[in-house]
């Protein structure tokens, strides 16, 4: 609801199923929900659009509201909060409106380079 890109009620950092998991992918992260919250936080902090407001929106439903198992536990919006601040570091912004498509032929060290992602970094969260 807050996430897909077709839902009226979607945040910034909306982004599909399958560029979501290609943001999984780049980021070097698994399907934990700590992994999960990690890529929404990413997302979400990498679209310049996202305010305090959408913030407290997305913690109330992903902590409260979602069902269990999408559900965030305290630690996972850690993790949240670390992936919100990596993607705003990253040199290039709202990645969750990249076409992935045109890079279909570069592969994943390549493309992380040119998004300035460093799964060094990443790894500690």
């Amino acid at each position: 609801m807050l996430e897909n890109p077709n839902s009226l009620l979607a945040l910034p950092g909306k982004i599909s199923l399958r560029h979501h998991d290609y943001i999984h992918i780049l980021l070097g992260r698994g399907i934990s929900p700590k992994d999960e919250a990690f890529v929404i936080g990413f997302t979400m902090g990498n679209d310049l659009k996202t305010n305090k407001l959408h913030l407290f929106i997305y913690k109330v439903f992903a902590r409260f509201l979602y069902p269990y198992p999408y559900n965030f536990s305290a630690l996972d919006l850690i993790n949240f909060n670390l992936g919100f601040m990596y993607g705003r570091t990253i040199k290039i912004k709202q990645i969750n409106e990249m076409n992935f498509e045109i890079y279909q032929n570069e592969t994943i060290g390549v493309l992380r380079s040119i998004l300035g992602i460093n799964t060094d970094e990443i790894k500690l969260a």
